[in-house]
C-alpha cells in the first residue's frame, strides 16, 4: 500500500476513536492511568508469579497479531512499542510503515501518546536535542499505557473488528538506540558495550511489564529496522536480560515480522536459548505422537527405578554387611542416568506440550504429564552432583543406621543425619521456594499438606487421646503373658505365610523377606515385596507387621494393569498408602471378627503356647492400650503420640532450632511428656526407625493421617456394604478388598490424593478416627469413653 492509503486508514481509526462512545471511554481510562517512567525512576519488581520459567516463542507475526492469540479475557497481555523518542506515533500521520506506526494505525494508542499525560516524554527529548544533550544510546525512558483497545486487524489494510472481537493490551513505549545518525555526532560503542546497554534497557521494559501484572509479553526485533540495530546483538541482549524475569510471565513471544526477502532478524532471534518457533509448536493433532514419546521415556525411567529398587531391597535384606560401598557406587551411576533423563529440558517441554494440546478428556495422559512436569521442575533445580551425592549418602546411611541401632551408638549415625538434614533443607528450597522448608517436604509425601493443617490435626487427636489413655490406665489390663512365651522363629515364619494366605495375597506376585525395620517395595503390580522381623518372645510384632505390610502390598497388587511401567504406577501418596496398611493392621487385623480367625491359625501353629487361651483373650491382648517405646509395636490409641514426637523433631531439625546432636535428649523428653515413658537407650529411642537414614523427612505424619483416613473409609464402607465384619469373621476379606480396590487401589496415581479421598469418602474429618478409637477402647475395656 502507498503512504496516502495508510494515512487514510489511520484517519478512519482516529475518527472511530473520536466518535464511538465506548472508545472515548477506553481512551479516557488509559490516559488517566498512563504515566511516563523516566530512566532515573526505580521500578520495583514483584516476586515471581510462577514456579517455572515462561515459554519463549518466536513467530513471524506482527506485534498485535501475536497479541490477539492470547487476548481471551483471562490473560493480561503487554506489548513493547518500538518507539520514536521525539514524535508520538513516529511517522503514522504521514504513512510510515514501521512497528510503532502499525500499532497506532489499528488501536487507541495514538490518542494516548498525544495526551498531556505523555507530553513530558517527548518534550524532554526534544529539549535535549535542541541543546545537543540527547544521548541516543542510553535513553531508558518509557511510557506505560494500560488498556489500549485494538479495533482493527494488524495488517496494512486491516478491517475493523466487530465489537466482540476487540481486545485490550498494555503498551510499553520505549525507544531503541538510534544508530542512523552520523557517527561524528555520537560514538557507537563496541559490540559488548552495546549489548550490555541494550540488555539494561530491555530489563527495564521487563520490569515494567512484571510490575504491572502482565501474563503475556509481546516483544520483537527491537530497533532492528529503521534504527539499524544489529539483530544478532539485540537478540543476545534479550537473552542476557530474560533470565531473572522468566518466572514473572506465562509466555514471552517475539513477534518478528519476516517477509521472505528480509529474514535476518528472524534468524537472529531463533538463536535465543530455549526459544521455540510458533509453527513448530504442537497442536491437538500431535497428541498421539506426544503420548508415544512419553511412553518411551516412562519405559526408561521405570527401568532405572526398578534396578535401583532391587538394589535397595537387596541391601536391606540379604546383601553382605560390608557391601554398601559397591552398591552405593552403582546406585550413584544409575541415579545420575535417572537425573539426566528427568532434568533434560526436553522432558519438561514434553510435559508442557502435552498439557497444552491434549484434550481434557485424555485424563490418563494429562495426569502423567502433570506428574512428569512436577518432577522435572523439581529435579532440574537440583544440581546433578548434589542429586547423585544424596542417593549415595542415603544408601550408605542406611547401612550405618543398622549398625548404630544394633550397637546403640547414635554418634555413629549422627554425622550422616546431619548431612541428610542439610540436604533436605536445601532440597526443600528447590522443591517449592515459595513454601516454608518443612511444608515443602511434607508435600513430597502428601500433596497439599502443611504444618498449619497438621498442628490442628494433632491438637485434636491430643485432646481426645490424652484423657482416653489416662482413663484406660486406671483399668485392669488384659493379660498378654501368653505372648511372652517362646515362639520359635521357624514357626513364626510359617504363621506369616498363613497370614498372607488369609489376607488373600497371591504369593506368585508377592514375597516376604526379613529386615531390621519392616517395609514394602513395589516394582509393578506383579512384583511386590514385603518384609518383617521376628522376635522369639513377641510374636505379635511380626504378626501385625505382616498384616500392615500386607495392606501396602494389596494396594500395589490391585492397581490397574495399564499403569505398570508408567508414572501412574504405585500408590498416590504416603498418607493414602498408610491408610491401607493401617486399615488392614488395625481396623481389620485387630477387630474382634478377624482376631477370631487369626487366633485359630495362630493356635494351630502354637498349640502349647496358647493352651487355655481363648479367642476373646487373644482379642483383648492384641488390643491392650499401654504407652510404650516402639512406634511399630504401639497400640492403636497411643500410636499417634509416637508420630507426634517425630513430627515435632522433624519440624525443629529443618527449621534449624534443633541440632542433630541434641535429638536423643529431645526425643527422650517428648516421650516422657507425651507418653509418660522413660527411654532407656537410643536403640529404643531415636534410632528405632529407618526413615531418616533413607532421607524420608516429612513422611511420619502420613502414618497418623493414614490411620484417620482409614477410620473414615470404614464408615463409608459400612454405609455401602452393611456389616463389614460379618464376612470378615468367616475369614472372607473379599468385600473389603473389592471396596478398597474400586474406590482407592485401582487408580494408582491417576487422581490427586485429596481428590481420590474426597470422591471415596467425602471431606476429611478426623472425628471419624477419634470416635472409632473411643468405641474400640469401650469394647476392649468395658468402660464409658464419652
Amino acid at each position: 500500500m502507498n503512504r496516502s492509503e495508510l494515512v487514510e486508514i489511520f484517519q478512519r481509526t482516529m475518527h472511530a476513536c473520536k466518535t464511538e462512545p465506548a472508545l472515548i471511554c477506553t481512551i479516557g481510562a488509559s490516559v488517566k492511568a498512563q504515566r511516563v517512567i523516566f530512566a532515573e525512576e526505580e521500578v520495583p519488581v514483584p516476586e515471581p508469579k510462577r514456579s517455572e520459567p515462561c515459554a519463549l516463542i518466536l513467530s513471524k507475526d506482527r506485534t498485535l497479531a501475536a497479541a490477539k492469540k492470547y487476548a481471551n479475557g483471562k490473560r493480561k497481555v503487554a506489548v513493547l512499542n518500538f518507539a520514536s523518542f521525539v514524535t508520538p506515533g513516529g511517522g503514522v500521520t504521514w504513512g510510515a510503515r514501521a512497528q510503532e506506526e502499525s500499532l497506532c494505525r489499528v488501536s487507541t494508542l495514538y490518542p494516548c501518546l498525544t495526551d498531556d499525560s505523555a507530553a513530558s516524554f517527548y518534550s524532554e527529548h526534544k529539549r535535549k536535542i535542541d541543546e545537543c544533550l540527547v544521548d541516543r544510546m542510553n535513553n531508558d525512558d518509557c511510557i506505560f499505557t494500560p488498556g489500549v483497545c485494538v479495533l482493527r486487524e494488524d495488517t496494512f489494510d486491516g478491517p475493523f473488528l466487530q465489537d466482540r472481537e476487540r481486545y485490550a493490551v498494555d503498551v510499553i513505549t520505549c525507544a531503541a538506540p538510534d544508530l542512523r545518525e552520523p557517527q561524528q555526532l555520537f560514538t557507537v560503542p563496541d559490540e559488548a558495550e552495546f549489548r550490555a546497554q541494550m540488555a539494561k534497557r530491555i530489563r527495564r521494559v521487563l520490569a515494567i511489564a512484571a510490575a504491572n501484572g502482565a501474563d503475556v509479553l509481546i516483544l520483537g526485533a527491537f530497533g532492528c529496522g529503521a534504527f539499524m540495530n544489529p539483530p544478532k546483538v539485540v537478540a543476545k541482549a534479550f537473552e542476557d536480560a530474560l533470565a531473572p524475569f522468566r518466572k514473572h510471565f506465562e509466555t514471552i513471544e517475539f513477534a518478528v515480522y519476516a517477509p521472505v526477502e528480509d529474514s535476518d532478524n528472524y534468524r537472529a532471534f531463533a538463536e535465543i536459548g530455549g526459544i521455540r518457533k510458533w509453527e513448530e509448536l504442537p497442536t491437538p493433532a500431535d497428541t498421539a505422537s506426544l503420548a508415544e514419546r512419553l511412553s518411551a521415556l516412562e519405559d526408561k525411567l521405570c527401568a532405572y527405578r526398578h534396578a535401583m529398587g532391587v538394589l535397595m531391597q537387596d541391601g536391606e535384606t540379604v546383601a553382605p554387611e560390608g557391601s554398601a560401598e559397591g552398591r552405593g557406587h552403582t546406585m550413584g551411576v544409575l541415579s545420575g542416568m535417572e537425573y539426566a533423563l528427568i532434568a533434560d529440558p526436553a522432558t519438561l517441554q514434553l510435559a508442557n506440550d502435552i498439557l497444552a494440546v491434549a484434550p481434557q478428556n485424555e485424563t490418563v495422559l494429562r495426569r502423567k504429564a502433570e506428574l512428569l512436569k512436577k518432577e522435572a521442575e523439581q529435579i532440574s533445580r537440583i544440581p546433578e552432583n548434589e542429586y547423585t551425592a544424596y542417593v549415595t549418602l542415603t544408601n550408605n546411611a542406611s547401612a550405618v543406621w543398622k549398625k548404630a541401632k544394633t550397637t546403640n551408638d547414635y554418634a555413629l549415625f549422627a554425622s550422616y543425619l546431619e548431612q541428610i538434614v542439610a540436604f533436605n533443607r536445601k532440597f526443600a528450597g528447590y522443591y517449592a521456594p515459595d513454601k516454608a522448608p518443612y511444608d515443602a517436604l511434607l508435600n513430597e509425601y502428601e500433596e497439599g499438606m502443611d504444618t498449619a493443617t497438621l498442628d490442628a490435626f494433632f491438637a485434636e487427636l491430643r485432646a481426645t487421646l490424652v484423657p482416653l489413655i489416662r482413663k484406660v490406665a486406671r483399668c485392669p489390663q488384659p493379660d498378654d503373658a501368653f505372648l511372652r512365651k517362646s515362639y520359635p522363629i521357624e514357626k513364626q515364619r510359617a504363621f506369616s505365610d498363613a497370614v498372607m494366605e488369609l489376607m488373600g495375597i497371591d504369593r506368585n506376585f508377592c514375597t516376604i523377606g526379613e529386615t531390621e525395620h519392616p517395609f514394602t517395595n513395589n516394582f509393578t503390580n506383579r512384583d511386590v515385596r514385603i518384609t518383617t522381623h521376628y522376635y522369639e518372645h513377641a510374636p505379635e510384632s511380626s504378626m501385625f507387621s505382616v498384616i500392615h505390610e500386607g495392606g501396602h502390598a494389596i494396594y500395589e497388587l490391585d492397581i490397574d494393569d495399564a499403569y505398570n511401567h508408567t508414572l501412574l504406577s504405585g500408590g498416590v501418596s504416603m498418607a493414602v498408602h498408610e491408610s491401607q496398611s493401617r486399615f488392614y493392621e488395625n481396623i481389620i487385623g485387630r477387630s474382634r471378627a478377624f482376631t477370631q480367625v487369626l487366633f485359630e491359625k495362630f493356635a494351630g501353629i502354637f498349640p502349647e503356647q496358647t493352651a487355655g487361651v481363648t479367642a476373646e483373650d487373644f482379642y483383648r491382648a492384641v488390643n491392650r492400650v499401654e504407652p510404650s517405646l516402639i512406634r511399630v509395636e504401639a497400640d492403636e490409641v497411643t500410636y499417634a503420640l509416637h508420630v507426634m514426637v517425630r513430627y515435632e523433631i522433624e519440624k525443629q531439625l529443618i527449621a534449624g532450632t534443633l541440632q542433630v546432636k541434641d535429638v536423643p535428649a529431645r526425643w527422650n523428653a517428648l516421650y516422657k511428656e507425651y507418653l509418660g515413658v522413660d527411654v532407656p537407650d537410643d536403640a529404643h529411642g531415636c534410632l528405632q526407625d529407618t526413615h531418616w537414614s533413607g532421607g524420608s523427612i516429612g513422611y511420619f505424619p502420613s502414618y497418623a493421617l493414614g490411620s484417620a483416613y482409614g477410620a473414615q473409609m470404614l464408615a463409608v464402607m459400612e454405609r455401602d456394604l452393611g456389616d463389614v465384619y460379618e464376612k470378615v469373621g468367616k475369614g472372607d476379606l473379599s468385600d473389603v478388598r473389592a471396596w478398597l480396590t474400586e474406590h482407592i487401589h485401582k487408580y494408582g496415581c491417576l487422581k490427586k490424593p485429596g481428590e481420590l479421598f474426597e470422591q471415596a469418602c467425602g471431606k476429611f474429618d478426623p472425628k471419624y478416627y477419634t470416635e472409632y478409637l473411643k468405641r474400640k477402647v469401650a469394647d476392649v475395656y468395658g468402660i464409658e469413653t464419652e
